[in-house]
């Protein structure tokens, strides 16, 4: 999983797809290095991507 570029494209599961709704995606990737090197050596990678609806407003546009 890498980050995503610039006008990439994204696909969602079918329960997400609803007309006329905002989806708002976020992507976190982190690098972590252990202090406790014993526990793991190198760099461990992190990643996470969440969805939400957005509340009570109109459609938000895509920004690029």
């Amino acid at each position: 999983l890498s980050p995503l570029n610039k006008n990439s494209t994204v696909s969602l599961p079918s329960a997400m797809m609803q007309n006329g709704s905002s989806l708002i995606m976020a992507e976190t990737v982190y690098r972590y290095n252990s202090v406790l090197g014993f526990l793991f050596s190198g760099t461990m990678r992190m990643t996470s991507t969440s969805y939400r609806r957005s509340r009570l407003v109109d459609p938000i546009p895509r920004v690029s």
